[in-house]
């Protein structure tokens, strides 16, 4: 960019009217741009926002990766390195936040070259204030972090900001359990409730809430009196011919070979999965073909479509309600299983197989949470034994 004659470029014209020119050159394009004003004033003003105008435009030609914005190289990021080493549940997740955090956003707009620790600092203070929980802000920061660090190591920008950046810490969840009076009046009163199989199964299975959804009639050989888990029922995020996102359930592989197990059951269990087989078949008579389930899932909705996790969700707590039993989350049944079989006397190494844990350590982490619960009892029977004459 250059003047034409210096500060002597802006004169008058034979109308009357002030004016001034520059040059400027963009993707190589050699152009004289001028402004117009009534007093020589008003063009000095112009002329100097049109030079502002150039120099940009002059930048993001020779830096363009600075001149992007936030949200479209987090995008670009999820698409060229992620989306083809990822699962595709992780993936979704990860475009799930993109879209709710990034995209929908004013943090989105900011440009590149401008992102500094101080903007991500209130970013995430902003929706640690606003109610989200220090879990998913991480979630969030591990997409933003990933895409600057991997701009960095391109060599697109100097230095990787996020790493300034302190984050929320996170509280770690600290599992409830239905006890183990609940459970037996649970067994022995809930059996005319919708949700029965699901919840008995759940918690004397220790199976997952997607591996529940995703388990078909054949994991189940009820002669031998076991259930094989194959995989989980996963949401996954697609993408239609007009662009537009919806989202599609498949019965994917877990992430360890762990997961890939079989599992021992009960009288009650097999009780509960015959009900729901029952129900089933009722549902069946009376929809005719307008009952649908090709995969032939063992836990379905009234039709034999997928269950609306939300709505099943509720129904879950409602059934807990309707018996004054305090609420836990589902995936506490499977605690609650583990803490069954160590109340019971079970080797971890045995949880472990059969709640599909790839490490002992996470099995060992249900163990601590029970220890001090289970250390009391110990010395209670002791006492029993003792006071026993």
């Amino acid at each position: 960019m250059r003047r034409t004659n210096g500060d002597g470029s802006i004169y008058r014209r034979k109308d009357g009217r002030w004016c001034a020119s520059v040059y400027s050159d963009v993707n190589g394009n050699v152009s004289r741009r001028y402004v117009y004003g009534k007093t020589q004033k008003e063009v000095r003003a112009k002329l100097k926002q049109l030079e502002q105008q150039i120099l940009t435009e002059e930048n993001e030609q020779k830096y363009p990766f600075l001149h992007k914005k936030l949200s479209d190289w987090v995008n670009e990021y999820l698409e060229t390195f992620k989306k083809p080493v990822l699962k595709e549940t992780t993936y979704t997740t990860y475009g799930h936040f993109f879209r709710k955090h990034i995209l929908n956003d004013k943090i989105g707009e900011i440009v590149m070259g401008k992102i500094t620790s101080e903007i991500l600092q209130e970013y995430y203070q902003r929706k640690q204030l606003s109610g989200l929980s220090a879990k998913t802000i991480h979630h969030i920061h591990v997409l933003i972090n990933g895409s600057i660090e991997k701009a960095y190591q391109l060599g697109y920008i100097e230095q990787n900001v996020c790493n300034r950046v302190i984050l929320p810490k996170k509280e770690k969840y600290v599992g409830r359990m239905m006890d183990l009076k609940n459970v037996r009046r649970f067994i022995r009163d809930a059996k005319e409730e919708r949700l029965y199989p699901i919840i008995v199964t759940a918690m004397l299975t220790g199976l997952r809430r997607g591996e529940l959804f995703g388990l078909h009639w054949k994991d189940i050989d009820v002669k031998n009196r076991i259930l094989h888990v194959r995989g989980s029922l996963c949401p996954i995020q697609k993408v239609d011919e007009q662009g537009m996102t919806h989202t599609e359930y498949e019965v994917l592989e877990p992430k360890t070979s762990k997961s890939l197990r079989v599992v021992p059951l009960s009288n009650d269990v097999l009780v509960a999965l015959q009900i729901q087989r029952e129900w089933q078949e009722q549902c069946k008579e009376i929809l005719g073909c307008d009952f649908v389930n090709p995969e032939n899932f063992v836990f379905t909705d009234y039709n034999g479509k997928t269950l609306a996790h939300r709505k099943f969700l509720d129904d879950y707590y409602a059934t807990l309600d309707k018996y004054d039993i305090p609420r836990i989350r589902f995936h506490d049944l499977r605690h609650t299983f583990a803490s069954l079989l160590l109340e019971s006397g079970e080797n971890l190494k045995a949880i472990q197989e059969l709640l599909g844990h790839s490490q002992i350590s996470t099995t060992m982490d249900i163990y601590t949470h029970f220890s001090e619960e289970l250390r009391r009892k110990s010395i209670d029977n002791l006492e029993n034994l003792i006071d026993d004459e």
